[in-house]
């Protein structure tokens, strides 16, 4: 199945492709378009609705 993808997802990994699962490939094992799009997707909704994280800044 060339049209297969799998991706996870989590607070700090976001949308991570897989390409690989116990050694084999997954579809043609590179980043899909579907998860492509998915990707820019959540960035572009984060960042318009997410809310900031402060980060540490030393003084």
């Amino acid at each position: 199945m060339d049209d297969l993808q799998v991706w996870t997802t989590g607070t700090m990994g976001e949308l991570s492709p897989v390409v690989k699962i116990d050694g084999r490939e997954v579809g043609d094992g590179k980043v899909g378009p579907v998860t492509r799009r998915l990707q820019i997707a959540y960035k572009e909704l984060t960042a318009a609705s997410g809310v900031p994280i402060p980060t540490y800044q030393e003084t």
